[in-house]
Order: C-alpha cells, then sequence, then structure tokens
C-alpha cells in the first residue's frame, strides 16, 4: 500500500489538533495573568466594605495608585524588589499572614508554588511608626495579590494594608 505524500495520517491530525488546544488554552491564561494591564479586578474588602482595585501591580504608577486608595503615601521608587515564592503548604506563618490578607478580600492559597514578585515601599504617613515602616505589595503578573503595612524595626507590627493602626 503505497501513502501519498500529501496525506496526513489520523495520528498526525491528533497531534495537530491537541497542539493547537494547548497553544490555545496558555495563550489565554497567559493573556488573563500577565499581558492585560487595564483589566478593572476590583473585590470588596470584609473589613472596610469598600471597594479596592487590585490591577495595575506591573508598573510602578499602578502600585503606587494601589496604595494611594487606602490613604498612604509612600516613597515614588520602592527600596526594594524580591522574587518569593509561595509554599505549597502553609506554615503556621503562612497561615496567619493569609488571614491578614483575607481582612482585605484576598486570600494567598490560589497562588500556593507560585513566584510572586514583593515590591517593597518606604512609608511616609503611619499614625505610629514615621521611620521604620514598610508597604509590602506582593504581585503576581498584573494583580496585586497580596499587601501589608509593616515595621521593619525590631519587635515590630504588621497589619493588613486598609488598617489604620
Amino acid at each position: 500500500m503505497k501513502h501519498h505524500p500529501r496525506r496526513i495520517s489520523c495520528f498526525g491530525w491528533c497531534v495537530i489538533i491537541m497542539l493547537t488546544v494547548i497553544i490555545t488554552l496558555w495563550s489565554r491564561i497567559f493573556l488573563l495573568e500577565y499581558v492585560m494591564p487595564d483589566r478593572q479586578d476590583p473585590h470588596i474588602s470584609p473589613v472596610t466594605a469598600r471597594y479596592y482595585n487590585f490591577s495595575g501591580g506591573f508598573t510602578n504608577r499602578g502600585r503606587l495608585d494601589f496604595i494611594a486608595q487606602f490613604g498612604w503615601e509612600v516613597d515614588r521608587a520602592a527600596v526594594e524588589k524580591q522574587t518569593v515564592r509561595v509554599p505549597k503548604q502553609f506554615t503556621p506563618v503562612w497561615e496567619e499572614y493569609n488571614t491578614l490578607q483575607m481582612r482585605l478580600g484576598l486570600d494567598l492559597r490560589r497562588y500556593r508554588g507560585k513566584r510572586l514578585t514583593r515590591h517593597t515601599y518606604r512609608l511616609n504617613n503611619h499614625p505610629a511608626e514615621h521611620e521604620y515602616a514598610r508597604v509590602n505589595l506582593y504581585v503576581h503578573g498584573n494583580k496585586i495579590v497580596a499587601a501589608d503595612v509593616c515595621s521593619v524595626r525590631l519587635n515590630g507590627f504588621i497589619h493588613a494594608i486598609c488598617e489604620r493602626n
């Protein structure tokens, strides 16, 4: 039996269809998570009962706008940028930090095992801590997935970004 050179076997068609499906799904996920900077993603905080926009984490301007939603004033440039990995299994410390994020309507469990970029800004208007207060933003793609206010002083504090003390 002779095969025609232009004829694609059933197996060949299956491979082409599978690759098309995989590429389509991957590109949709990539576009939604990393490329669409104007996508609005508002959440309502259970603590403040206000809506906040968590998109815009990809740019410094977007991160500054996010921080300003809560009335905080920070230096225009981050003092630190670091990649962190959220553990697949939460330790008690991560569970407590996630509880802090849930006050803002966020949940880090979705990001277990993923890499986030932490942007740390010097905070200029904290009522109790003037010199050592910082704002940490954890970003995945274009979305801010966690945020806190803390003191880097020994025996410092940490609280949700939506709380004032």
